[in-house]
């Protein structure tokens, strides 16, 4: 999972290059995701609306569902809040799916990237 300095990083530098508006609230949104869990005691699975099923970065199945968040909030994706939550979500999908798989095991040559 990314560190909450690199959700912040990634939060900023969109920010930056799509000119958004509210940055600080929209950095605060990417964020807040993680904090929340820590102190709302929520469960991991919700919150980055992954399969409740699932465990672990090794199974691709605990990657967000950035789908089902843009489905759920697809009327308030303006919000800079929610934008941050959303840039939270992209964020780790893409750190897990293309860097953790990469340099961590079970190794891409087990066919996990093929999918």
């Amino acid at each position: 999972m990314p560190t909450l300095t690199t959700h912040i990083a990634v939060a900023e530098k969109v920010c930056t290059k799509l000119k958004l508006k509210d940055k600080d609230l929209t950095v605060l949104g990417a964020a807040i995701v993680d904090w929340s869990n820590n102190f709302e005691n929520k469960k991991h699975t919700i919150t980055h609306f992954q399969n409740p099923k699932s465990e672990g970065i090794e199974n691709l199945e605990s990657l967000p569902d950035v789908d089902q968040f843009v489905k759920k909030y697809q009327n308030q994706l303006d919000d800079p809040i929610v934008k941050g939550y959303w840039i939270h979500l992209l964020t780790d999908f893409y750190f897990n799916r293309y860097i953790c798989l990469l340099y961590t095991s079970p190794s891409p040559r087990d066919g996990l990237l093929s999918r």
